[in-house]
C-alpha cells in the first residue's frame, strides 16, 4: 500500500517534469517564431518603404534582442522550475527507499517476534506438562503416605 502512494506521487512529479520540458519547448517554439515574424517583418519593410536596409535592420534586431530576452527569462524560469522537480524527484526516490528499509526491517522484526511468541508458548506447554506431572507425583507420594 505504502508503494502505491509512492508510485502516484511520483508518476504525479513525472508527469509536472514532462509539463515543464513541454513548457521548455513551447519557449523555444514561440522564440523561433518570434525570430521568423520579425525576420518577415525586416523583408516587408524593405519592400514597402525602400529604407536604408542598416536603419531597419538596426531597429529589428534591437526588437528582436528585446524579445529573446523576454523568452530568455521564461526559458530560465522554466528551467529552474525543471531543477526543482528533479531535486523533488530524488527526494522522493530517497524517501521510498528509506520507507522500504523501514518496510523490510518491520517484517525481520515481525518474524523474530512471532518466533519468539511461537517459543514461549512451547515453554508454557512444557511447564503446564511439568506441572501437570509434578501434581501427579504429588498425590502419588499423598496417596502413599496416607496408606
Amino acid at each position: 500500500m505504502v508503494e502505491d502512494q509512492w508510485r502516484v506521487t511520483l508518476r504525479e512529479v513525472q508527469q509536472l517534469k514532462q509539463s515543464a520540458q513541454l513548457e521548455l519547448c513551447k519557449a523555444k517554439l514561440e522564440v523561433s517564431a518570434s525570430e521568423e515574424r520579425h525576420l518577415l517583418a525586416v523583408m516587408k519593410l524593405r519592400e514597402e518603404h525602400h529604407m536604408d536596409s542598416l536603419g531597419v535592420l538596426g531597429i529589428m534586431a534591437g526588437e528582436m534582442e528585446k524579445e529573446k530576452a523576454s523568452h530568455g527569462d521564461e526559458m530560465r524560469r522554466v528551467e529552474s522550475h525543471n531543477l526543482v522537480l528533479k531535486e523533488q524527484v530524488r527526494a522522493l526516490t530517497q524517501m521510498r527507499e528509506d520507507e522500504q528499509r523501514q518496510c523490510l526491517k518491520m517484517q525481520e522484526m515481525n518474524v523474530e517476534l512471532q518466533q519468539r511468541q511461537t517459543e514461549q508458548e512451547k515453554l508454557l506447554a512444557q511447564r503446564d506438562d511439568v506441572s501437570s506431572q509434578l501434581q501427579e507425583v504429588n498425590r502419588a507420594n499423598s496417596g502413599s503416605w496416607s496408606s
